[in-house]
């Protein structure tokens, strides 16, 4: 399951991606969130731009579970997200944090790793 807090945009968007689509044959299903705590459900979570106030709350309810945090918005990653989408030169590029996706005993294939720029997270820069 994909959850999608706060962007009705990218929930169509995934919607229309993610139709047809199977993985060890089972359908993807994507669905719009409006409690922190629903997020547990789902595989992958998009947290939409104007959620930026709600982060801290949601990524708090997520910890250690095994949830991969995505998001399009600045400093997602520093403050604990995984994975933050960055529109640059035209193109998507992809912003990782190791130590969160580590945390939620979640890893990332080295093939993604060699297109994405590693973010430390800023938390436990001390």
């Amino acid at each position: 399951m994909i959850g999608v807090f706060g962007d009705p945009a990218v929930q169509q968007a995934l919607e229309s991606i993610v139709q047809g689509e199977r993985v060890r044959n089972r359908t993807f299903t994507v669905r719009t969130l409006n409690r922190a705590e629903d997020a547990k459900a789902c595989h992958i979570l998009f947290i939409g731009r104007g959620q930026s106030d709600l982060v801290n709350q949601l990524l708090t309810t997520l910890e250690g579970v095994p949830v991969l945090t995505t998001s399009d918005f600045d400093r997602f990653v520093d403050r604990g997200g995984m994975i933050r989408f960055v529109h640059e030169s035209g193109k998507i590029r992809l912003h990782i944090n190791l130590d969160a996706t580590r945390g939620a005993h979640l890893v990332v294939s080295s093939r993604l790793l060699r297109v994405a720029e590693v973010v430390r997270d800023s938390r436990r820069q001390r």
